[in-house]
C-alpha cells in the first residue's frame, strides 16, 4: 500500500491508523498482493490489501443494523477492520496503537478477543495457511 492509498483510509474512515498497520503496509503491502495473486486470492479472505477493500469493509459493517454494530456499538472509536473471518468475525487493530490483531463479530458475546500479539504474527500465520493446501 502506497502512502496516498493510507491516507484515503484515514480520510474515509477520519481516523489515524495505527503505526503498526502504516508500517507494515508500505514494507510489505505491494508484496502481499503479488503472493495473493499466486495463492489464489485465499490471503485476501483474511487481510484486506487494498485502500476500497478497508474503506468497504469499514464502511459498511459501520450501518445501523449491522451484525458487528449491533454486537459492539461504536467499535469504530476503538478499531479498524483489517480482513475478515469469513464466518461473520473481522480481524481489527486497535486505533489507540495497543500491539495485536484482534477479532470481533456479530456472533460472539461482544468482547473482543486476542488472536495474535502482533500484525507481523498474524500475516505470517496466513500466509502459511494459505500455502496448505485447502480442505476437500
Amino acid at each position: 500500500m502506497t502512502e496516498d492509498a493510507l491516507k484515503r483510509i484515514e480520510g474515509g474512515l477520519a481516523i489515524i491508523l495505527p503505526a503498526e498497520y502504516r508500517n507494515f503496509m508500505l514494507a510489505r503491502g505491494a508484496g502481499l498482493r503479488e503472493f495473493n495473486k499466486a495463492c489464489g486470492r485465499r490471503l485476501a479472505e483474511a487481510l484486506d490489501l487494498t485502500a476500497n477493500d478497508v474503506l468497504i469493509t469499514n464502511c459498511t459493517e459501520r450501518k445501523p443494523g449491522s451484525g458487528t454494530a449491533d454486537a459492539y456499538p461504536k467499535w469504530w472509536q476503538t478499531f479498524v477492520l483489517i480482513g475478515t473471518d469469513g464466518g461473520g468475525g473481522y480481524y481489527c487493530l486497535h486505533l489507540d496503537g495497543t500491539p495485536g490483531v484482534w477479532t470481533i463479530g456479530s456472533d460472539d458475546d461482544g468482547e473482543a478477543e486476542k488472536l495474535h500479539g502482533s500484525l507481523s504474527d498474524f500475516v505470517e500465520d496466513q500466509v502459511k495457511r494459505c500455502q496448505e493446501p485447502p480442505n476437500v
